[in-house]
């Protein structure tokens, strides 16, 4: 017995659509996967409520600090990381290793 071309295209769709449906469920779980550990998110939002001057992008893992559209720092939470400040390109590398106090943050922006 012979498989007719209309059998052919419901196959077809049929596989189409359980490998579109795996595929956004795999993104679903990515992107929930992304979310900002909540120190960070809570220091992202001390950050916006005192100091005005700046904007502050949070992403998974650090907050990027914007000033006239442009990056301008990154400020991250990482007990791995040295303590201090690095360059990378244009932009300045802040690393704590606890939460420090928005004016600390204030004081070093300045600086740049």
């Amino acid at each position: 017995m012979m498989i007719s071309g209309t059998h052919w295209l419901m196959i077809l769709a049929v596989i189409t659509i359980t490998l579109f449906a795996i595929a956004l469920l795999i993104q679903k779980r990515n992107t929930e996967k992304k979310n900002a550990p909540p120190l960070i998110q809570t220091f992202h939002q001390m950050l916006i409520d005192n100091i005005s001057e700046y904007n502050f992008a949070l992403n998974k893992n650090h907050i990027t600090v914007v000033n006239n559209d442009k990056k301008i720092a990154m400020i991250t939470l990482d007990d791995r990381q040295k303590i201090g400040q690095r360059k990378l390109g244009e932009m300045v590398i802040f690393n704590y290793h606890k939460l420090p106090k928005y004016q600390k943050v204030l004081e070093q922006l300045a600086k740049i």
